[in-house]
C-alpha cells in the first residue's frame, strides 16, 4: 500500500524534475539568443561608418570590402527569417529582429548591395520573397 509520505515525495519529485526543465529550457533559448547577437555584433563591426550615410557614393573598391561582410549580414538576417516562419522565435524577438532589418534595408548602401549579390541565388527564396514584400516596400 502506498502511503502519504510516497506521494509526497513522488509529487516533489515531478515538480523538481519540471522546475528543472523549464530552467533549461529558459537557458538554452538565452544562449540560442545571445549566439545570435554575438554573430549580429561580430558582423556590424566589420562595417564602416560610411555604410549608415545617406546619399554616399561608394566606388567600386568600396562595395568589394564590404559586399562579403553585407552578404554574412543578409545570411544572418534568412536564417533569423526561417527561424521565425518555423515558429523557433517568440513574436518578441521575431519583431525586433525584423525592426532591425527594416533599418538595415532604408540604408542605400544596404539596398544596392541586396541587388549586386543576386539574392535569388544566395538567400533563402522565402526570405527573398519576405524582403521584397515586407521590407523593401516600407
Amino acid at each position: 500500500m502506498i502511503s502519504w509520505l510516497e506521494i509526497g515525495m513522488f509529487v516533489v519529485s515531478v515538480a523538481g524534475v519540471a522546475v528543472a526543465c523549464f530552467h533549461f529550457s529558459k537557458q538554452q533559448k538565452l544562449d540560442f539568443f545571445a549566439r545570435y547577437t554575438e554573430r549580429y555584433q561580430h558582423i556590424i563591426e566589420q562595417l564602416p561608418e560610411y555604410v549608415y550615410a545617406d546619399g554616399e557614393k561608394l566606388t567600386e573598391e568600396d562595395y568589394q570590402k564590404i559586399l562579403p561582410i553585407v552578404r554574412a549580414y543578409f545570411d544572418l538576417c534568412s536564417e533569423e527569417f526561417f527561424l521565425h516562419s518555423q515558429r523557433y522565435l517568440n513574436k518578441n524577438v521575431w519583431e525586433e529582429w525584423k525592426a532591425g532589418m527594416v533599418s538595415m534595408f532604408q540604408k542605400p548602401v544596404f539596398r544596392q548591395c541586396w541587388e549586386r549579390i543576386n539574392p535569388k541565388s544566395t538567400c533563402y527564396s522565402e526570405f527573398v520573397l519576405f524582403v521584397q514584400k515586407d521590407i523593401y516596400s516600407l
